[in-house]
Formats: structure tokens, C-alpha cells, sequence
């Protein structure tokens, strides 16, 4: 497993950005998760920092960046569109968290405690292209490796 600080930091307030976004929404049901398995796509999960439960379902992915990286974040992701251009694993990583879930959207929150307004939040909404384009890679990710699998046995 690889640690770094940021990483660390990144875990230490990432509890800390929950507090606030429940604060901020005492109407949510928060859901932690961990590993989130796809209904038919086998070897295709993913862990959403939390999912909120309601009428949707809503996942949502905590960055806890430096201020640097947040005051671009907040500078340039304003929606998915934004989201693609400057960090796309991250909107990648959206549309696999509600491929995985069936969420309707996620919020993509980045938290930087140093600053009066800590929390930039974005609302993702699931792509339903993006997220077939995306399934059908993870399909031939998948018959990739068992062709591995399958010639290293012969």
C-alpha cells in the first residue's frame, strides 16, 4: 500500500467534510460504503465516499486537495462538462461510482479547511452514454485478462 501526506490528509478530513456537508444537509441519510460491486459486470466496482440515501440515490467523492488545487477547482469545474476537461479520472470515477451504485448523480466536493468557505461542491449528474461507453471498456478490460488467463493455462 502506498502512503503519502497528502493521502494521509486527504483521509484525516475527509470525516471532517462529512461533518459539514451533514451539517450543511440534516435532511440526508448518509451511507458509508467501501467496495461497491457492479449488478452484471463482473471485476467492476467502485467506492464512493458516501452515498446519500432518498427518493435518488447520491453518491458523493471527497477531494481534500491543497488550497492551490481547490481554488482551481472552484475556479474552473462548475459541472460534468467542466469536471471532464480538467480532471478527467475524476469524472470517470463519477460515472464508475454511479454505474456501480444505479445513483442518479454524484456531488463532487473538494474541502479545504483553511479557507472561510471550505467546501466547493459540484452536482454530477449521471451520463448514461459515458457511463455505456464506459461499461463496454471494462467488458473488454475484462475478456482481455481472462485471454491472459486462458493462454497461460495452455
Amino acid at each position: 500500500q502506498v502512503y503519502s501526506k497528502a493521502i494521509i490528509w486527504g483521509q484525516e478530513q475527509e470525516d471532517n467534510a462529512k461533518d459539514l456537508l451533514m451539517r450543511k444537509n440534516p435532511e440526508w441519510e448518509l451511507a458509508d460504503v467501501s467496495s461497491c460491486a457492479h449488478d452484471t459486470i463482473p471485476h467492476f466496482a467502485a467506492s464512493p465516499d458516501g452515498i446519500v440515501r432518498g427518493e435518488e440515490l447520491k453518491c458523493l467523492e471527497i477531494k481534500c486537495p491543497n488550497i492551490a488545487t481547490h481554488m482551481m477547482y472552484v475556479d474552473k469545474i462548475h459541472d460534468g462538462a467542466s469536471l471532464k476537461e480538467v480532471k478527467p479520472e475524476y469524472y470517470w470515477q463519477t460515472m464508475a461510482e454511479m454505474a456501480c451504485t444505479g445513483a442518479t448523480e454524484t456531488d463532487f466536493v473538494s474541502y479545504s479547511p483553511w479557507l472561510l468557505n471550505p467546501m466547493h461542491i459540484v452536482n454530477i449528474p449521471r451520463n448514461d452514454e459515458d457511463i455505456a461507453l464506459l461499461e463496454e471498456r471494462v467488458k473488454l478490460a475484462n475478456a482481455f485478462v481472462e485471454e491472459i488467463i486462458n493462454k497461460s493455462k495452455s
